[in-house]
């Protein structure tokens, strides 16, 4: 049996029913901060851009719900513009496989597909539920960055999952759509590399569009090149040889997502929250600051401490950088997406701070938890006083998890700019509720045209 038909299966046999309760609030949870993330990015470059190419190359409306807007578009369209924002704030959660995935990205498909479907609440947490599995379960077996890929080629093979699940498609017809969409939305790992582009904020959904049309086309009989994930493994180098798949369902591995309390890569909020518990006791001597030194691993100071990220030219560069995220957090007490919307990284008393930060290998951090991502941050002053912060485990962890109360109030920091209080209040509200929901309407109804 293919890996594509297995998946497929799996993702058939989701069961609301057969889901721990536990399992359905941490879903919503993850939807609700999800939506948040999404709403705050309502506006945002890439998503003005995309939409003016989209409604020229697909004009004519839809079934789905573009978030912020009064127009509605294809499944397709809907998965591309809803997962850019929601990957834009770099706000959404997290999962430590192999390599880090960011598996909220697939709630653009699991609401557009279930809309078009006029599914209710329950799918959709099926939906919800089976592409977290899906590629949670890929991000433990294969390991795309050593190959010269980004991990967001994952979308290829995950997306066709979950348009089947919301279409009720049968799994050999999904296995298809898994293996057409897979075989051709490879992407390269540059996108997130060096001085970054908008690219990065449409790094899984311009392949979560295309999964979703292979589903489409599969389910009308359309084949792919089955066993395509076997050449995946087989042929691309170094070769997998034993994947190690996980296809069972007698655990949930989405339980292991964590959140952000910081809108910035999720390897710097250690680092972000030690430097905001720094600002307290510096605040009034940031001009007497010599040296800030940021005790992490090495995998940190390679992604988000070299030359270009002490030299951004773009938002997208600043909100990867360790020296930019560092400054931001000691100077201003807090670290939000109103400073990078305001290029407040470009300010020179944040650019001297810059210029002060230093980035090395913690050993005792290292022994501790060497698979972790704590951080120790040192501020000396021109007088040779010292100030330290030590973060082991950031908050929003899913060993330190954020607080209900936390995440509504980051859903609604974040949506009230778009939609106003009362709407947002009524998304909380409708999330809260979605299992007894027999229509997605009154949630996505909330969410549409904005105030702007």
């Amino acid at each position: 049996m293919t890996w594509e038909l297995q998946l497929a299966r799996m993702a058939h046999a989701v069961r609301y029913e057969d889901l721990p309760p536990e399992l359905v609030e941490h879903t919503k949870t993850l939807l609700l901060d999800t939506l948040g993330c999404a709403l705050g990015a309502v506006g945002c470059p890439p998503a003005k851009a995309l939409t003016r190419a989209a409604s020229s190359a697909w004009p004519g409306g839809g079934p789905a719900t573009l978030l912020g807007s009064s127009e509605r578009a294809s499944a397709e369209v809907a998965t591309l513009l809803n997962g850019t924002l929601i990957r834009y704030l770099d706000f959404n959660d997290i999962y430590e496989g192999l390599e880090p995935i960011h598996p909220s990205e697939n709630i653009a498909a699991a609401i557009a597909c279930c809309e078009e479907a006029g599914a209710g609440g329950k799918r959709l947490v099926e939906a919800i539920v089976a592409g977290y599995e899906a590629h949670i379960r890929f991000s433990r077996a294969y390991a795309f960055i050593k190959r010269g890929l980004h991990p967001v080629s994952a979308a290829g093979w995950v997306a066709p999952l979950i348009a089947g699940k919301a279409w009720g498609m049968d799994p050999e017809s999904i296995a298809h759509g898994i293996a057409l969409s897979g075989a051709r939305t490879q992407t390269l790992t540059v996108i997130s590399r060096g001085d970054i582009g908008m690219a990065k904020a449409t790094g899984y959904a311009f392949p979560s569009m295309d999964g979703v049309f292979a589903a489409r086309v599969a389910r009308e009989g359309f084949t792919g090149p089955v066993a395509a994930m076997q050449w995946l493994f087989d042929k691309v180098q170094p070769p997998q040889a034993d994947p190690s798949f996980e296809v069972d369902l007698d655990s949930y591995r989405m339980l292991g997502v964590s959140l952000k309390r910081f809108p910035v890569q999720f390897e710097l909020q250690s680092v972000v929250e030690a430097c905001v518990q720094l600002a307290g006791p510096l605040r009034g001597r940031h001009e007497q600051i010599a040296r800030i030194e940021v005790g992490t691993y090495r995998k940190v100071i390679d992604r988000a401490a070299d030359r270009s990220k002490y030299e951004p030219t773009t938002r997208e560069t600043a909100d990867h950088s360790l020296p930019v995220c560092a400054a931001l957090a000691l100077a201003d007490g807090r670290l939000d997406a109103g400073q990078f919307d305001r290029d407040r990284w470009k300010d020179a008393d944040i650019r001297r701070l810059m210029a002060c930060t230093e980035a090395h290998i913690d050993d005792e951090l290292l022994q501790r938890f060497p698979k972790g991502r704590g951080a120790r941050v040192t501020v000396t002053l021109r007088d040779g006083s010292t100030h330290s912060r030590l973060v082991e485990i950031p908050e929003g962890d899913h060993a330190r998890p954020l607080a209900a109360a936390q995440v509504q109030a980051k859903f609604m920091e974040q949506a009230v700019c778009a939609i106003g209080t009362s709407r947002a209040e009524r998304v909380i509200h409708e999330v809260a509720a979605l299992e007894r929901a027999s229509s997605l309407q009154p949630l996505l109804s909330q969410m549409g045209a904005t105030l702007h």
